[in-house]
C-alpha cells in the first residue's frame, strides 16, 4: 500500500514536471516578445 501511494505521487510529479518543461520555452518567447515591445 504504502509503495503503491509512493509510486502513484511520484508519477503525478514526474508528469507535473514534464509539462512544466513543455510549457516553459512558451513561457519564455512570451515574456521576450513583451520586453521587445
Amino acid at each position: 500500500m504504502n509503495m503503491a501511494v509512493t509510486r502513484l505521487a511520484v508519477t503525478k510529479e514526474a508528469l507535473f514536471w514534464s509539462h512544466n518543461f513543455h510549457l516553459m520555452p512558451s513561457y519564455s518567447n512570451y515574456y521576450l516578445h513583451m520586453v521587445s515591445d
